[in-house]
């Protein structure tokens, strides 16, 4: 249960990574392009989250599940960027992204009946991105099923992990080749965008 009162925390604005990549001014390499299109990408993901947020800070409450979504959305993208060719499974994908982005663990003060704060794992946070996705109640996780819990303290953490993740990706795409040719193999690649009236498609 989200209570109607749920405050907005975290800084969910685009830093200035995405500038300089669009600034610079320079003829792109394919796998230029390719990071570029990607960093897009994952900071559209991230502010989207934030301004589902806060839209309208009194109905917080009715899109905390799906800017979660928008997170997981973000946080699957980075683990398939890092997974290189063994792309093809989302759910690995985003197991790798949690992981990347530090999130294995997240815990609230949310007390149970027994006593402990429930602390989020990433079954836990697998099954609550299937739930906003797909509106599974119940989600089968690893042939397991588990009870779904959205904690208003969930989020809380998620910005700032983000975007250390993101810019460690970043940087790691400067400088090392195994994480560029990881990039290259993960199957994301640039598509031209056109944003028309029409219905008539772009074409470049």
């Amino acid at each position: 249960m989200i209570p109607p009162d749920v405050s907005v925390k975290g800084d969910w604005n685009k830093p200035e990574i995405l500038d300089e990549l669009k600034d610079s001014g320079i003829t792109l390499e394919p796998i230029q392009a390719q990071a570029l299109h990607v960093m897009g990408l994952l900071f559209l993901n991230f502010e989207s989250a934030g301004h589902s947020l806060c839209f309208d800070c009194r109905l917080a409450a009715n899109y905390y599940l799906q800017s979660y979504l928008l997170a997981c959305t973000a946080i699957e993208l980075l683990g398939r960027c890092k997974k290189g060719k063994n792309h093809h499974d989302p759910q690995a994908n985003l197991r790798r992204g949690i992981d990347e982005v530090g999130l294995s663990t997240v815990p609230t003060n949310g007390q149970l009946p027994d006593g402990t704060y429930y602390t989020y794992t990433t079954d836990d946070l697998v099954t609550l991105r299937n739930l906003a996705a797909h509106g599974q109640a119940v989600a089968t996780v690893q042939r397991k099923r588990r009870d779904v819990i959205l904690h208003i303290e969930l989020l809380d953490s998620f910005p700032q992990k983000l975007l250390s993740a993101f810019a460690k990706f970043y940087e790691g795409l400067r400088n090392n080749k195994s994480d560029r040719d990881l990039l290259a193999d993960s199957g994301v690649e640039p598509v031209h965008y056109c944003y028309s009236g029409s219905a008539r498609l772009c074409t470049s």
